[in-house]
């Protein structure tokens, strides 16, 4: 994501990143190979920045002050972006990074499951779909 007064044009290949800064997660070295998939076609590129932050919410804030091109989950960018705050950057490419934000649900491995238990797993997981669609039903998570 980036804010849209950064160099207005829309990125063709997450290659083009590598010339700009962006926002890291910075928890390994590994944080800043950046991933991306587009039909069968992948792509790795190494990124660099000024700027890093384990938190999400932080570099989302980071991008809306004009630091760089930040990878932010979905769940994170969506109301930025639904409110033009922020920009897909490669809006035909999925961000595959290794780190997408999941949710678990964990519970002692009993053979039978006790009816409230089953109740709050169907009603988070339901609450959940409806909040954060599935991958396949919203836009690319391009960085």
């Amino acid at each position: 994501m980036r804010h849209p007064t950064l160099s207005g044009r829309t990125r063709q290949h997450p290659r083009e990143l590598a010339a700009h800064s962006c926002l890291c997660l910075g928890e390994d070295p590994g944080d800043a190979l950046w991933s991306f998939r587009q039909g069968t076609q992948t792509s790795r590129v190494r990124v660099h920045g000024r700027y890093a932050a384990n938190h999400t919410e932080v570099r989302l804030d980071a991008v809306r002050h004009h630091l760089g091109i930040g990878s932010l989950p979905w769940f994170t960018a969506r109301q930025a972006l639904a409110g033009g705050e922020v920009v897909q950057v490669l809006p035909a490419w999925t961000f595959t990074t290794r780190y997408t934000g999941g949710a678990w649900l964990l519970y002692h491995p009993a053979r039978f499951l006790p009816p409230k238990i089953r109740v709050f797993i169907e009603y988070v997981s339901e609450a959940l779909s409806r909040e954060y669609p599935s991958r396949q039903n919203r836009p690319g998570e391009a960085g």
